[in-house]
């Protein structure tokens, strides 16, 4: 009997566990725009706001983790990219983009404002 209890618990916590880390792992998404044409940023878990914090390695590799963790969970397309705004908290007009293609491409963007030149890289 004692045998067979620590069975059962032993199968509750292997059957347990994948499930609390699919469950965990659950992002949070913020809306870029209220533009028909924008694309929704994943808002990482864990960001710190503390400098000391944000430069250390420790911060950085936990990121890092967590971009790697996104990267694998679906397919991004050039359609549907990964997007992370600020990713590291070291650039607050940064946007962290991820996607696959078969084509080789090379991105470029604008900044347009008015009564401004625009700005193309």
């Amino acid at each position: 009997m004692h045998k067979l209890k620590k069975l059962i618990l032993l199968i509750l916590s292997i059957s347990i566990a994948p499930l609390y880390l699919m469950f965990s792992n659950s992002t949070e998404i913020e809306a870029s725009s209220n533009d028909n044409n924008s694309i929704n940023y994943l808002k990482l878990k864990n960001k710190s706001t503390s400098l000391s914090t944000i430069y250390s390695e420790k911060y950085q590799s936990l990121i890092h983790n967590q971009i790697n963790k996104q990267k694998k969970l679906n397919n991004y397309t050039f359609q549907h990219p990964l997007l992370i705004r600020n990713p590291y908290g070291t650039n607050t007009i940064a946007v962290y983009m991820y996607f696959k293609t078969t084509e080789e491409l090379q991105a470029s963007y604008t900044i347009r404002c008015d009564n401004f030149t625009n700005f193309e890289y």
